[in-house]
């Protein structure tokens, strides 16, 4: 049995899509969403994962738990939520991990 051409040319179109994709909007938004995490896990936010606390203390307490509000908004809507609960979970088995070993945490 003969494969039509235009089967064949599908996938071939198809797979010459693939590297121009990868380098397209999904590359983008996976970047934003990196960044986003970053972002976030930068701001020393609390590890409930859930930026409603601070490392922070004094005056700037108040200020720096919006800000985590922030980043942890601007996080879940940059990153869709399956990804947001495993980089919640790795960071958080990090932390363990660093607090087993009795180093200071990622």
């Amino acid at each position: 049995m003969k494969i039509s051409s235009s089967r064949a040319s599908t996938s071939t179109s198809a797979s010459a899509s693939g590297p121009s994709a990868a380098s397209g909007p999904i590359r983008r938004a996976r970047e934003g969403c990196h960044e986003a995490r970053d972002a976030f896990y930068a701001a020393a936010c609390e590890t409930d994962g859930r930026g409603g606390g601070e490392r922070t203390s004094g005056k700037n307490a108040s200020g720096a738990a919006a800000a985590c509000v922030r980043l942890r908004e601007a996080y879940e809507r940059a990153c869709p939520a399956s990804w947001v609960a495993h980089f919640d979970g790795a960071r958080a088995e990090e932390e363990k991990l660093a607090k087993v070993l009795g180093r200071k945490a990622p």
